[in-house]
């Protein structure tokens, strides 16, 4: 019974972490009606900068995430004004064939520049946990349950309770230059 909680523990835990990500993607669809099948790339290449941004310079993994954020946001700003505004008028699947190309090319130049070893960041807290009951709930994970509720509330409330979509009208999406954020 105590190995059935520890999974179902971890399993909601890692199903936040999951929610994260698809929140991203969800926001992405619903404000700029592109499905970005390179999300999951982009999730990959902010984790390997913090690998390195850790195991080089010695920096905390919690504090390389807005360092990491930056820098991820200026790589997809670059790909949304040189790749994606190109077919983002054109029909869906369009789009599609873009950021599937774009996963593949990230993906294949990440193993070839990182390699397929497995790596873990391992700061001096990794072990820290807690025990409420007989199951043993991480640190790093029990913050992830918050997070999610704390960004599914600001964006709840940005949007005006509303779907974001219905905020932007059709001819400003189709015209990405025309959106005011």
């Amino acid at each position: 019974m105590d190995l059935l909680l520890q999974i179902l523990a971890n399993g909601l835990l890692l199903g936040g972490l999951y929610a994260l990500m698809a929140l991203g993607l969800a926001l992405v669809w619903g404000v700029l009606n592109i499905v970005n099948l390179a999300h999951g790339s982009f999730i990959m290449l902010g984790g390997y900068a913090s690998y390195y941004l850790f195991t080089l310079l010695g920096v905390d993994p919690f504090a390389t995430l807005p360092i990491t954020a930056l820098a991820l946001f200026a790589l997809g700003y670059a790909l949304q004004r040189g790749v994606l505004n190109l077919v983002i008028r054109g029909p869906m699947f369009n789009t599609l064939l873009i950021t599937f190309g774009l996963d593949v090319v990230l993906a294949y130049l990440a193993q070839f520049w990182f390699s397929a070893d497995f790596r873990a960041i391992n700061p001096a807290y990794a072990g820290d946990h807690f025990t409420p009951g007989n199951f043993r709930v991480d640190d790093g994970f029990a913050a992830v349950p918050p997070i999610v509720d704390h960004h599914n509330k600001v964006l709840h409330l940005r949007s005006g309770g509303r779907r974001s979509q219905r905020r932007i009208s059709m001819p400003q999406i189709r015209n990405p230059s025309s959106v005011k954020f």
